[in-house]
């Protein structure tokens, strides 16, 4: 078990790597192999493009995690966050909206192999990022 977690309570830590692992499982099943290149519940992106979008956010979050961190006048709120997001105040054909898709789509010609190296590899990072 882990002794300790500067800034972030260990349950909460712990919580955040079972559920970026459940997500791992979920996005390299072979069901989502199998359906790669078909349009995902995502308009206009497909499950390939939608699976390193979503498999992105453990990778990123360790990222932020093992960076300086902010200092007190740099942090926002969740709310803030969300108000001055371009892609959460815009329509789903606005350019930000359709860079997001379309990006996703350009990782996912890595293929499925590809999202499964590179989920191993954040789901290594994750963890010391955070412990």
């Amino acid at each position: 078990m882990l002794d300790s977690l500067p800034g972030v309570g260990l349950p909460i830590a712990e919580a955040f790597v079972t559920s970026a692992r459940t997500a791992a499982g979920l996005l390299t099943s072979g069901a989502v192999g199998e359906r790669w290149g078909a349009e995902s519940a995502c308009a206009g992106m497909t499950v390939g493009g939608l699976a390193f979008h979503l498999a992105a956010q453990a990778g990123r979050s360790a990222e932020i995690l093992s960076s300086p961190p902010a200092g007190p006048g740099d942090l926002i709120s969740v709310e803030e966050h969300y108000r001055r997001a371009a892609w959460a105040n815009t329509g789903p054909d606005e350019e930000v909206n359709v860079t997001i898709r379309t990006s996703a789509d350009d990782e996912a010609a890595a293929g499925h192999e590809g999202l499964c190296a590179k989920v191993a590899a954040d789901l290594e990072a994750l963890p010391v990022a955070l412990f």
